[in-house]
């Protein structure tokens, strides 16, 4: 059983989605894993992670500005029905996703903003 941890920085552009799929597959490829269980840890309340088919920013934009009026104050709301986390299995030394299943990350923020997220592995 081995372990593998490392950081991702992510630089947003405005509110709405991030696709990170190719980011965190080749950080899980470099670890040399055949098989596993990945963690994604996003370190921000005003973003959240998700994984999906594919990514409409109107729709998800538009679904956030009505749940949250007070552009500040998303936060504590948003986060508490949106996730920072995700788990997903490893096998064949590649992430365990359908084949149009994407990860992503939704920017909260009007303005740019460099996001971070903590990657661990455990697996052989």
């Amino acid at each position: 059983m081995r372990q593998a941890q490392g950081t991702i920085t992510v630089q947003t552009r405005r509110q709405g989605n991030v696709d990170i799929s190719r980011q965190i597959a080749q950080w899980v490829e470099d670890q040399g894993m055949a098989t596993g269980l990945l963690t994604v840890f996003l370190q921000h309340v005003s973003a959240h992670l998700s994984l999906q088919e594919h990514s409409d920013r109107d729709d998800l934009y538009t679904f956030f500005s009505r749940m949250e009026r007070d552009p500040g104050g998303f936060g504590e709301f948003t986060s508490a029905v949106t996730s920072v986390s995700l788990t997903i299995p490893v096998s064949l030394g590649r992430m365990a996703l359908g084949a149009r299943q994407r990860l992503y990350l939704y920017e909260h923020r009007e303005a740019p903003q460099t996001r971070s997220m903590v990657l661990h592995l455990v697996g052989d």
